[in-house]
């Protein structure tokens, strides 16, 4: 099982990812940043001191993704994804060498799931991603991968993407099809 340190060299997307409850966590911001936002939004939104929902979308794991390279094995992991931090449809997709290889999406994923994934045996090392979903909050525990796992190439390219709920990705059927991830993807 991987720890901290390995759960950290294999993401991209996230500036903060910590261990609470047995489970590791993502963030797209530092605990500073989200308290700055936060607390700028609790003086603009008087009545409603998240800031309309703000939490809920702000801790969204939108943009990020976990990769490493391997020649097979099995892949897999516990998640966790609470009820009351659900921003609407969402989904997690898994790929090989960019093909697609698990999916599940929709408002009827369980709260608590494992994910078990067989890699094909190959000659050389191949790129595995799990794209996290893009409006729900979730954490990982229990994350195995095949021993000879590495983290994958680091990207020529880091951008960051700016925008409304498209950009995070709400509408689309599958985590990695919102254009933020294509982008990444592309180059």
């Amino acid at each position: 099982m991987l720890n901290l340190e390995q759960v950290r060299s294999l993401t991209t997307g996230a500036l903060h990812i910590f261990e609470e409850e047995g489970y590791f966590r993502f963030s797209r911001f530092r605990q500073s940043h989200y308290d700055a936002m936060l607390k700028r939004l609790q003086e603009y939104y008087k009545e409603d001191p998240i800031g309309g929902g703000f939490d809920d979308r702000a801790m969204c794991t939108s943009g990020i993704r976990m990769e490493f390279t391997t020649r097979g094995g099995t892949f897999s992991f516990e998640y966790l994804i609470p009820r009351d931090n659900r921003c609407g449809y969402y989904g997690i997709d898994i790929q090989i060498d960019g093909v697609g290889v698990y999916h599940r999406n929709g408002k009827n994923i369980p709260d608590l799931g494992i994910v078990k994934l067989d890699i094909p045996v190959a000659d050389k090392p191949s790129r595995v991603t799990l794209y996290f979903p893009n409006t729900a909050h979730f954490a990982l525990r229990n994350i195995c991968v095949p021993d000879d796992f590495a983290p994958a190439p680091v990207r020529k390219f880091k951008y960051l993407a700016i925008g409304d709920s498209i950009t995070q990705g709400h509408g689309s059927d599958h985590s990695d099809h919102s254009y933020p991830h294509l982008l990444a993807d592309m180059l």
